[in-house]
């Protein structure tokens, strides 16, 4: 790719990889597993203590305790999430409540802006680049990664992202400008693109040929 004939660009694929934080989204997912059971007893406890806490709450946590009074002594974490209906503010602070005061976990709340230090889901998230100018191998150097959007809550997320570097033969690097050509709607499902669509068009026609 290049503006004119004396600055061309390269872009290569890295072996490095932007990944989140693995350890911690491992021990989350143990803690919140969705067949472990909790203690009928314990939840209702819990949810007193609760509810003295967050007196606005109260009508939103009979609720919760008169579906809990027809479930059984021992109910799982998949059951305790439809019931409490973790989509609602309230449901979240209880969540948080009972793992700070009973160290039990009901929902990791991944996705959640708040434990963005933690499990660093943002790694795989969005474009995010940043200029090198003390690359080892090619001196000046455009390193990039594509991620999933991060404005869309239903979107999967990668294991990991790649990395690309993107090395000028000239004396400017201008890659920037093409960065809006890997957020195209029409790719990928409206998720980006790894490389600039029109690039990314021209190799699919290429194997084709």
């Amino acid at each position: 790719m290049y503006s004119n004939i004396d600055n061309i660009h390269a872009i290569l694929l890295t072996r490095e990889k932007t990944l989140p934080n693995i350890s911690a989204l491992m021990d989350t997912l143990i803690e919140t597993d969705a067949k472990e059971r909790v203690s009928k007893e314990i939840l209702l406890k819990a949810i007193n203590d609760f509810e003295t806490e967050y007196i606005a709450a109260g009508e939103i946590i009979s609720e919760w305790k008169n579906k809990l009074s027809v479930e059984t002594e021992m109910i799982t974490k998949k059951s305790i999430k439809k019931i409490l209906n973790m989509k609602s503010g309230t449901a979240s602070k209880f969540n948080r409540f009972l793992h700070q005061k009973y160290g039990i976990w009901i929902d990791g709340e991944l996705r959640k802006g708040e434990f963005e230090y933690l499990y660093q889901i943002g790694n795989l998230l969005n474009i995010k680049y940043d200029y090198n100018e003390n690359d080892y191998l090619d001196g000046r150097a455009f390193v990039y990664y594509v991620g999933a959007k991060g404005n869309n809550k239903k979107t999967k997320y990668p294991n990991a992202c790649c990395m690309r570097k993107v090395i000028s033969l000239g004396e400017t690097l201008e890659y920037e400008e093409a960065l809006p050509l890997m957020t195209v709607e029409f790719v990928r499902n409206s998720q980006f693109t790894v490389l600039p669509f029109p690039f990314k068009y021209l190799r699919e026609y290429i194997e084709q040929c």
